[in-house]
């Protein structure tokens, strides 16, 4: 089993960088892939800025459940001492 000390905290710090990141490359096409920008190139770069966007997507969504699963397993351990709102 892996442990989990340190893990949440870790986790914690990562949503702000994801989603600053992922502002960046929604602006950045925002500004550099208006409707009708058809070229080859053009679209090749729009497919690699696709793919940075679609990343930090998964990260921001995974990391917002993974910390809804630690808060879940605190609220468990809290209940299992007798801690916390009654189940």
């Amino acid at each position: 089993m892996v442990g989990t000390a340190g893990t949440e905290e870790d986790l914690r710090r990562h949503p702000g960088l994801h989603r600053r990141r992922l502002a960046e490359y929604e602006a950045t096409r925002e500004r550099d892939f208006p409707p009708g920008k058809e070229a080859p190139a053009d679209r090749l770069q729009h497919l690699v800025l696709r793919t940075g966007i679609d990343l930090e997507t998964f990260w921001t969504g995974w990391l917002t459940h993974a910390l809804a699963e630690f808060e879940g397993l605190a609220a468990e351990d809290g209940a299992d001492r007798g801690v916390g709102p009654p189940p």
